[in-house]
């Protein structure tokens, strides 16, 4: 096989076999906010409220997470988006009384700006 042929080879595969798309790829605009707001522990009426929407959109668009990231509960949906998302309003729940200056365990402080 020459260099050329191993070349078009090698490359052959690439178009035949697409990234799959990540899982909140799948959400829309309007999903990831409902997203971040079951993840800060709101209820579909605080969403509602938040977002100038009806509580049963609400539900609807929080049904629609549950279905697309294959997950069975708010608090999944909570575990699966701070496992993939940087959530600094968090951090103080995971502040360590020990750490120094107000550093918490995962290094945020809250006079820092991102």
């Amino acid at each position: 096989m020459s260099l050329e042929q191993a070349v078009a080879c090698a490359f052959s595969g690439i178009a035949t076999h697409p990234v799959p798309p990540q899982p909140f790829d799948r959400l829309t605009p309007r999903e990831l906010d409902v997203l971040r707001l079951v993840s800060r522990g709101r209820t579909n009426r605080e969403i509602a409220s938040e977002l100038v929407i009806a509580p049963s959109t609400a539900e609807r668009h929080v049904a629609n997470i549950l279905s697309k990231l294959d997950l069975h509960s708010r608090g999944q949906v909570a575990i699966w988006a701070m496992e993939r998302f940087e959530f600094p309003e968090h951090a103080s729940a995971f502040d360590d009384p020990g750490a120094r200056d107000g550093e918490s365990v995962i290094g945020y402080r809250p006079e820092q700006s991102l």
